[in-house]
């Protein structure tokens, strides 16, 4: 080897070796990462709290075009049939035959919402089975008379205003009347939509639906003039009253 080629392969493997990252620098990119993340999991959450808040809009949407279709076979009349529980969700199992007879599915009956406690399938709870539904409905129920049952509608169970639905025609304000809503609950006397109790849930709680942090964003409704629309919750007022469990439907 001569001079030259030795001093050629000196400047070869002369150069600066990479350095590692430091511990420090490590540590500084991990929370960035973190940070960054924070910012942007609740963005996702909302996304897909939103895309679900359309799944249920359409839900109210089929579940009432059912009723309507129901009635154009039956003289108008809302499905109604004796009742089968005091709470909104209660669904009369022929109520829930007559809707399912004109195609809406199970799980057309369920508020998607994350947060929603009352599912169409749900591992600990078989609420379809229990005739229990993801949406209040307002549909009249009967007394062992076949007449509607009247403790319903009195001052003391419905907010004064509201009623429970027996025609599609000849309903003053229509569009203002409603058939399906979302299930929203408190504790009666209270604004407290966080722990209202229930007996059938793990944790002893009634979950809400569309909830923005301590109260609901809103919810969605299907009225008896065949539109559906979203509630913000600024206009919504409590509205019945099931005198079990100390809860309020709003």
């Amino acid at each position: 080897m001569t001079p030259s080629d030795h001093q050629s392969s000196t400047r070869a493997w002369s150069g600066t070796t990479p350095r590692a990252f430091s511990l420090i620098e490590l540590l500084v990119v991990i929370a960035v990462i973190a940070i960054l993340a924070s910012l942007l999991l609740p963005a996702l959450s909302g996304a897909k709290e939103r895309a679900h808040r359309v799944q249920c809009l359409s839900n109210t949407r089929q579940f009432g075009l059912a009723a309507i279709l129901y009635g154009q076979d039956n003289r108008e009349l809302v499905p109604q049939h004796p009742i089968g529980g005091w709470w909104l969700w209660d669904l009369p199992q022929a109520t829930k035959d007559a809707l399912t007879n004109n195609a809406v599915r199970r799980e057309t009956f369920y508020c998607p919402s994350l947060r929603a406690s009352v599912k169409a399938f749900d591992p600990v709870v078989d609420w379809w089975d229990l005739n229990i539904i993801g949406y209040g409905w307002l549909g009249v129920r009967l007394d062992a008379t076949g007449k509607p049952e009247p403790t319903q509608n009195s001052p003391s169970y419905m907010l004064p205003g509201k009623q429970f639905i027996s025609r599609f025609t000849g309903n003053t304000n229509a569009s203002l009347a409603e058939l399906i809503v979302d299930p929203l609950l408190s504790v009666a006397n209270t604004r407290d939509f966080l722990n209202p109790n229930s007996g059938l849930t793990p944790d002893g709680r009634h979950h809400n639906p569309h909830m923005l942090r301590r109260d609901p964003a809103g919810g969605n409704a299907f009225y008896v003039d065949g539109h559906s629309a979203w509630v913000r919750f600024v206009f919504m007022k409590m509205r019945y009253d099931p005198h079990d469990r100390v809860q309020w439907w709003w």
